[in-house]
């Protein structure tokens, strides 16, 4: 049985509050909501070994790119949902890599995936 690498990342959602929310004392507007993206869980992708940015999570799946770094080939992989925070890395998506950068990958509420190139 071969021994799996993983990688594990910090998925760190941030909210942008607009106009609706509450001031404090200091004028600072706040919203009940924001408590909900306050504890950043840990996120272990088996099978990975490489440098995973900019996540994207739908129902299933965890989207996600390698690093940004100028020198790489910047390309989209993909990971399947095991629990809440475990994922088995399933590859690269087929079929959108260029030689540009591909990133930001995300997947709206109708299953349409979409990637800035």
């Amino acid at each position: 049985m071969p021994i799996l690498k993983h990688c594990s990342m910090v998925l760190i959602l941030s909210a942008f509050i607009g106009c609706i929310g509450t001031s404090n004392t200091s004028g600072i507007t706040t919203h009940p909501l924001s408590e909900e993206f306050s504890n950043p869980q840990r996120v272990t992708i088996l099978g990975y070994s490489d440098h995973a940015m900019e996540p994207a999570l739908s129902r299933r799946y965890l989207f996600f790119n390698n690093s940004n770094d100028p020198a790489v080939d910047t390309n989209l992989h993909w990971a399947e949902r095991i629990d809440d925070l475990t994922f088995q890395y399933r590859g690269e998506i087929k079929g959108v890599h260029t030689s540009a950068l591909e990133g930001v990958p995300s997947m709206d509420r109708n299953d349409v995936f979409y990637l800035l190139s």
